[in-house]
């Protein structure tokens, strides 16, 4: 019996050298035979009984997350997920948002039927409201954006205490944090069209909720308009200047309609003038692009809802940047 587990002892270091060259492989994008490495690890591991080394496999658990961040979405990484998610023996919510992300990918954006979503979504149900929003803003500060995106998305639709005013402006706020993530992303990257379209479509889902809460009129409103703002924002950046156009002016209705003279008291009004300005100097209209960056850096001025000086003088800036590039495109 001495001899068969030393013998297993032998057998594993010598599987545990490949499993860290494999690793490096990982590493640099190569994972061919990964998976049946990592198998062959975890049976010899729980082989060799009475020994310290091989009985505690969350070392290992823990090198192979490790690697898995560094290496690119892909089928292989899929199949090391799959390997790691059937070692620990249960569905963690890091693991399952990891299989999220990549089915995710490789099923370019569409979700439609994706078990390993739905998986997820319960899982970040079933967890504190603090862990999911906690996990959110980790990934969004690694620049990680597809999995920040997902989870933000479905930490917005998480039920959370508080009045209606409360979760309006919690809801905003996720809608604001996936705008703010994708601009992590490198353009025209397959990764950045997949993150793009599937960010616009749960910020207008998160945008969707809106209708059925209460909430004061004044607040809804503003929020309401501030999503409509980052959205317009995103659909800009992806080229769709004739939506962006359109949900600009969606918004500016809004405001004016159920605010009147009120509305330059809010920061979303100078948004949204920037960013109607935008679309119109993308399709060539630089005369109305002129006349809306004007207006957005007015409004920066009248705003009376910015945290600080610095938050008001960077959208100033950024309207003002916009309206010298129209300018020299009239010329």
């Amino acid at each position: 019996m001495e001899g068969n587990s030393a013998a297993t002892l032998a057998e594993g270091e010598r599987v545990e050298q490949s499993f860290n060259k494999c690793n490096i492989d990982v590493a640099g994008g190569d994972v061919v035979h990964g998976d049946k490495i990592i198998t062959y690890v975890y049976h010899v591991q729980s082989t060799a009984v009475g020994t310290s080394k091989y009985q505690d496999s969350q070392k290992d658990i823990s090198r192979l997350e490790t690697e898995l961040r560094k290496t690119p979405l892909s089928v292989s990484k899929w199949t090391l997920l799959l390997e790691l998610k059937n070692l620990k023996g249960s569905a963690d919510l890091y693991t399952s948002l990891l299989l999220a992300e990549c089915g995710v990918f490789l099923n370019h954006g569409k979700e439609d039927g994706l078990e390993e979503l739905q998986t997820l979504r319960k899982l970040c149900r079933d967890s504190p409201l603090q862990d999911v929003e906690c996990l959110a803003k980790s990934l969004d500060e690694r620049e990680q954006p597809l999995a920040a995106v997902i989870m933000y998305s479905i930490s917005g639709k998480l039920r959370s205490n508080g009045t209606s005013d409360e979760v309006i402006r919690r809801i905003t706020e996720h809608v604001i944090a996936i705008r703010r993530v994708t601009k992590h992303l490198e353009e025209d990257s397959t990764l950045w069209v997949i993150v793009l379209q599937y960010a616009l479509r749960h910020m207008r889902d998160l945008l969707s909720t809106f209708k059925d809460l209460a909430g004061a009129r004044s607040v809804k409103t503003v929020n309401e308009a501030m999503c409509l703002a980052n959205i317009a924002s995103l659909q800009g950046e992806s080229d769709d200047t004739f939506s962006a156009n359109e949900t600009c002016q969606k918004g500016l209705a809004l405001l004016t309609e159920r605010l009147g003279e009120n509305v330059h008291k809010y920061k979303c009004y100078s948004w949204l003038l920037n960013n109607l300005g935008t679309a119109f100097l993308h399709s060539g209209e630089y005369t109305k692009a002129i006349e809306y960056f004007k207006k957005s850096i007015r409004a920066t001025e009248t705003a009376v809802d910015y945290e600080d000086e610095e938050s008001r003088r960077g959208d100033r800036e950024r309207a003002s940047h916009n309206f010298v590039k129209a300018q020299k495109k009239q010329r």
